[in-house]
């Protein structure tokens, strides 16, 4: 009983021995505990019946999955982050407007065809990443096994025909991965299940990735105000001005002038500074040359950090409250459903969204001053890692406050008991699929860019290598963007099929057997009795 199945023998029907559909369970309220059939281990096995037995109540009691009217989780982080960013808004046009020079745009006679083209490379991109998604969603246990094999043979064979401390290096990595591969081959097919029942929400609701796209432009648009709210309070005049000067030897001396003492304006308002034989001059006037307050700047910075992980916050719980809505209840009015996770995560869970990004931003601006100090390397490695794990949690953390509709401490929580249950599954999952979408970003990036290049064929050399790099941004861009959505989906079907397989197995039951299938090949009757048991459905 305890013996694995491959995934064909599970999805297969033995020869003359017809396998049993699992019972469908009747849908309930969101909320309800599901009932079905479970299967005791090893009960049907020997038949050649019900090998991805059906569970019968709920992995615990699943939270509602529709927040109740007016209720705000964590409130006070939604109003200091609604505060913040007309703050940075307010300062950008009272201040940063006139730190703003004139920009010079350089003007050509083929303007309009180089922007045709480019137009044109982020079309293909967008068409790439759409149709390579699709591919690697219907090839995915084929690719993550290519691509973890194809890099160690790859670089066990650059280890060998490199001589010297890196070819060991690339030897050691390539047998590291053969060895990672053969440890993880069995999860695979469970990674590969998750990420086609994700790819099945993305498809339902189209909408989801055109959010995504919005939540990217309201990001740049922050960015750019942010940045003319800094020039506007973080540039003061300086009171020192610092030059290079390279010797006869190469070597290069930094001297540091005091405007007041050392330096004077000329008559064509021009600050001229000198230091012995040195002499160095600055645009415009001594008393406009100006200075980045370090104190201010790190402020600034901080808010940016908060604003831009809240923004991708936002994006994380619409994805996974959307995910949860199709699981739970099957709907597919995708207008409807996403529209309205998108109005709850901007609003009712706003708070939550912004305290995680919060603690991610404190993280990031200490790492920040210490690695401006040029010192404390444990300590920059150390929040390094810290900043990794949060990051992690966060995700998961967002998924849950998305789905149910919990304050980031509830979703906390619930994540701790995930890690506590499932987590090496989750986070062995989550690697195989990274390497995943690492490849298919890379690829799309890439196929963009050549074919950009060839769009602009026939252009000045410098306007084609223009295309080609437009090219490879919005590829990178677009299917990271994708990417995104993807992922946040696939936390969602992890969380629910974990916390409550019946919802899925009730609306979707060939998304429920090849999750379970996935699951039975990885761990085995065993597991899936043991928790089953653990739950109390035994």
């Amino acid at each position: 009983t305890n013996r694995k199945f491959a995934l064909s023998e599970i999805m297969a029907t033995p020869q003359g021995v017809p396998v049993a559909q699992p019972v469908m369970a009747q849908p309930v309220a969101i909320g309800q505990p599901v009932q079905g059939s479970y299967a005791p281990q090893g009960a049907g096995i020997d038949a050649g019946a019900d090998k991805v037995p059906p569970p019968s109540k709920s992995m615990g009691e699943p939270v509602s999955n529709e927040q109740p009217p007016g209720q705000y989780r964590d409130p006070v982080f939604a109003v200091l982050f609604i505060l913040q960013v007309l703050v940075t808004i307010i300062l950008s046009f009272a201040l940063g407007a006139a730190n703003v020079g004139d920009i010079q745009i350089s003007s050509s006679t083929d303007g309009a065809s180089t922007m045709g083209a480019c137009v044109l490379a982020i079309l293909v991109a967008l068409v790439l990443s759409v149709g390579l998604l699709k591919f690697i969603v219907r090839f995915a246990e084929g690719l993550i096994t290519t691509i973890l094999v194809g890099s160690g043979v790859i670089c066990i064979i650059a280890g060998i025909a490199t001589i010297g401390s890196f070819g060991i290096i690339f030897l050691l990595y390539g047998l590291f991965m053969l060895a990672y591969y053969y440890c993880v081959r069995n999860r695979i097919p469970f990674a590969s299940a998750t990420l086609s029942g994700a790819a099945e929400v993305v498809n339902k609701f189209p909408s989801l990735t055109c959010y995504a796209f919005f939540v990217q432009v309201i990001t740049v648009v922050y960015v750019i105000l942010w940045i003319l709210a800094t020039l506007g309070v973080a540039l003061v005049p300086a009171t020192e001005l610092e030059a290079t000067y390279t010797e006869t030897d190469g070597t290069e001396t930094v001297y540091t002038f005091t405007i007041d003492d050392d330096c004077a304006t000329t008559s064509d308002d021009t600050c001229l500074c000198a230091e012995g034989f040195v002499f160095a001059e600055w645009d415009g006037t001594c008393e406009d040359q100006k200075t980045l307050d370090g104190g201010i700047f790190t402020i600034m910075l901080f808010l940016a950090y908060w604003a831009t992980a809240t923004f991708a916050n936002i994006m994380i719980l619409t994805s996974t409250g959307a995910a949860g809505t199709y699981l739970f209840t099957g709907s597919t009015s995708s207008f409807n459903v996403v529209a309205s996770s998108f109005k709850r995560a901007c609003t009712t869970s706003l708070g939550t969204a912004s305290f995680a990004a919060l603690i991610l931003a404190i993280i990031r601006t200490i790492k920040f001053i210490l690695k401006q100090q040029k010192r404390n390397f444990i300590a920059i490695c150390l929040l390094q890692c810290i900043e990794r794990l949060f990051e992690y949690f966060n995700r998961w953390a967002m998924a849950c406050a998305g789905i149910y509709g919990h304050s980031f401490y509830e979703s906390g929580k619930a994540v701790m008991n995930l890690f506590k249950s499932r987590g090496l599954t989750v986070i062995i999952n989550d690697q195989l699929l990274e390497n995943l979408f690492t490849f298919f970003v890379v690829t799309v990036a890439i196929i963009a860019c050549v074919i950009g290049y060839y769009i602009g064929d026939g252009m000045d050399g410098a306007e084609a290598w223009m295309v080609a790099i437009v090219g490879f941004l919005a590829g990178m861009c677009i299917s990271s963007i994708m990417v995104s959505v993807v992922d946040a989906c696939i936390s969602a079907v992890v969380v629910i099929f974990v916390e409550d397989p019946g919802a899925i197995q009730a609306q979707h039951n060939e998304m429920y057997t090849k999750l379970t299938a996935g699951f039975l090949q990885t761990f085995g009757y065993s597991a899936w009795d043991a928790t089953a048991a653990a739950q109390g459905r035994a």
